[in-house]
């Protein structure tokens, strides 16, 4: 009996393990996380495939060409805290903007491998809405 309620407490453990790693969000590299932030606060994601527009005999222009564009996701952190945990966010995200690394943008859904940092903006701070927090999206 002891077997059987052994192998119940080791599944139950490795399905809770696995449901923590399936709520991770965030970037990064080599399965460790390169942005220190409190709070992941929001994600985006944007991918397109134009068509190409070009001109033929006659002033005419024929489409053709359909070409898949890299995709663009999106991420939001955000720290609040003290004044060193605000700068260590800053600091994480600036340690990674101007490199050409790859990193992975992890959201509990999908994995979307093999991203670089191409902007970062750091969201207006004002008394109203909490100057002391700071809400960094990542491109």
């Amino acid at each position: 009996m002891s077997d059987i309620l052994n192998a119940i407490i080791e599944s139950d453990l490795i399905g809770l393990f696995d449901g923590a790693a399936a709520d991770e969000w965030g970037i990064f590299q080599d399965g460790l996380p390169v942005v220190v932030a409190e709070q992941v606060r929001s994600f985006s994601f944007k991918q397109s495939w134009p068509l190409s527009n070009y001109q033929v005999e006659s002033g005419g222009f024929q489409t053709f060409n359909k070409v898949e564009l890299p995709y663009e996701p999106r991420v939001q952190f955000a720290t609040g805290g003290d004044v060193a945990a605000r700068a260590a966010l800053i600091e994480s995200i600036r340690a990674i903007a101007g490199d050409l690394n790859l990193y992975d943008v992890v959201t509990p859904e999908a994995v979307f491998l093999s991203c670089n940092v191409t902007t970062f903006d750091i969201e207006e701070r004002s008394s109203d809405r909490g100057a002391g927090l700071i809400r960094v999206t990542v491109h």
